[in-house]
């Protein structure tokens, strides 16, 4: 791997770590509306409102501490299915875009091995 590489590879690190977060929060974007459109009367749309949606929201942190899970307790009896969907979708994301840092992580220490330090 020559000298241009690795410097290209850093530079496209700072746009693969933008880009894992934009699939963190398409996810999100993705998980709520799902999660709205399984809503099927009032009371699940108050407790959508109230609980599901803020509890996502809280939800997402650091990439690499991968997706915790939301369970909204007692609700969960009757909200259970929708927020598990939820659950899987921020999951599927989380996944992804650990993968897309783990690629970074690679280049990263490729560049090392080489003998080039990258501040990332």
């Amino acid at each position: 791997m020559g000298l241009f590489d690795l410097f290209s590879g850093a530079f496209d690190a700072a746009a693969d770590i933008d880009e894992a977060r934009q699939v963190v929060s398409e996810g999100l974007s993705d998980a709520l509306s799902t999660m709205e459109g399984m809503v099927g009367n009032e009371g699940q749309a108050s407790i959508f409102e109230n609980y599901v949606e803020p509890a996502f929201r809280d939800a997402v942190g650091p990439i690499n501490d991968g997706w915790p899970g939301v369970d909204i307790g007692e609700y969960m009896d009757f909200m259970g299915d929708i927020v598990n969907e939820g659950n899987s979708i921020m999951e599927d994301a989380y996944g992804e875009a650990q993968e897309i840092l783990s690629e970074i992580e690679e280049a990263l220490e490729e560049a090392e091995e080489e003998g080039i330090e990258i501040d990332a």
